[in-house]
């Protein structure tokens, strides 16, 4: 199997473009969650031991910089995605980033009954959970409110 057939096995949605830039430049991957995978209770534990491979083979092929991206959203319902959220903290033994991108997501907007627009609190309660149980990185469309909530819970440790 080539480099590229790996490549391919190992991310399973990103394309070879995006690949082969990032082999060559020895950056950052991101990985998300299999879109198809119906959400369990043991799901966070069975998503773990799939980064865990992922990041071994990834690390084999000679990437060193790894983002874990849990991919809050992409056909999960609100159940699912909060379930993920109550327990990211568990994928920080990973000893990879873990990125999250949760701004206006439908797993705010719904629960809130607001447009997408109109989920910035709920979007900032999020992101500080979710910087509290161990996210690195936020993805977010209001970049100043983001990092008010990054400067006050600095503050705090």
């Amino acid at each position: 199997m080539s480099t590229s057939d790996k490549l391919s096995e190992i991310t399973f949605f990103l394309n070879e473009k995006f690949l082969t830039y990032h082999q060559k430049m020895k950056i950052l991957l991101v990985f998300c969650l299999w879109k198809t995978r119906k959400i369990t209770k043991n799901s966070v534990f069975y998503n773990f031991s799939f980064f865990k491979l992922k990041i071994e083979e990834l690390e084999d092929l000679g990437f060193s910089n790894i983002i874990i991206d849990p991919g809050f959203g992409f056909g999960k319902n609100i159940e699912d995605n909060y379930e993920i959220l109550k327990k990211l903290n568990h994928f920080q033994t990973l000893e990879k980033p873990i990125m999250v991108g949760l701004s206006r997501k439908s797993m705010i907007y719904k629960v809130l009954n607001v447009s997408p627009q109109e989920a910035l609190n709920g979007t900032t309660v999020l992101n500080t959970l979710a910087l509290e149980k161990g996210a690195n990185i936020i993805r977010v469309h209001d970049v100043k409110e983001a990092m008010e909530c990054k400067k006050i819970l600095a503050r705090l440790h």
